[in-house]
């Protein structure tokens, strides 16, 4: 969900690296490109990858099709996903999405905006999921949002918070599909490929801009993430 040609390619790249696919088994669809994208394509397909944007130059609580022309398969992707059961990890934007389509809410709350690489922490609901098995109880991940998710969605449980952000992880009851506000697909030496495009939008100046992309962190778990789901996919053990 990028307009930003080389946004794009950079975060199909995260995904592909931290997943162990290759570009054979990792197709990747854009749907300011697609918006009429088929749900029915997901049958050609084991599990699915949800990605960010960063492309609302107003940042509306309204999700509207001014701007997102792809709502309506979005929602018809999602909706046809969680009928046949089929595995998806979102992250960031599909997060948020997410949320609001399946009747959560979002909020624009300063006190609960993020930029950085930050420790989330399991909730304990899921202390018997596969993906979270054996993961330590805090890790870090990158996140950076400005809209915020304020009320959990029904049929959904909450797996993880941070500081600032209580609703970060969560996963549907109905379905094995996880929604991530941070970036699970980013470690910290590639942040810079990501935010760069989005700079003047997220930063005030560039000194501000130049510290945070020098930032350092470790975020191997929140990575491992991807590859976690994939074997799961590829094992069907959920």
């Amino acid at each position: 969900m990028r307009k930003h040609q080389g946004s794009e390619k950079a975060e199909y790249q995260n995904f592909l690296g931290h997943s162990s696919l290759n570009t054979g088994q990792l197709n990747a669809i854009n749907l300011f490109e697609e918006p009429n994208f088929s749900e029915k394509h997901l049958d050609n397909y084991d599990g699915f990858f949800i990605g960010g944007f960063s492309d609302d130059p107003n940042d509306s609580l309204a999700l509207t099709e001014e701007y997102f022309p792809f709502l309506g398969a979005f929602e018809q992707i999602l909706n046809y996903a969680i009928s046949i059961r089929k595995p998806g990890l979102l992250s960031c934007g599909g997060f948020m999405i997410a949320s609001v389509l399946l009747g959560g809410e979002i909020c624009l709350d300063e006190s609960m905006q993020e930029l950085d690489i930050l420790s989330i922490t399991r909730s304990g609901s899921e202390a018997s999921d596969p993906l979270f098995q054996g993961c330590p109880k805090t890790f870090n991940i990158v996140s950076g949002h400005l809209k915020s998710t304020n009320i959990l969605p029904p049929n959904c449980v909450l797996m993880a918070s941070s500081t600032r952000c209580p609703i970060h992880v969560f996963k549907l009851k109905a379905a094995p599909i996880y929604a991530l506000q941070g970036h699970p697909e980013i470690s910290a030496g590639e942040v810079k490929d990501r935010v760069g495009p989005y700079a003047r939008k997220y930063f005030r100046s560039r000194e501000e801009y130049e510290e945070f992309i020098t930032r350092e962190g470790e975020t191997r778990v929140a990575n491992g993430l991807l590859m976690r789901f994939v074997r799961m996919v590829a094992d069907e053990s959920f």
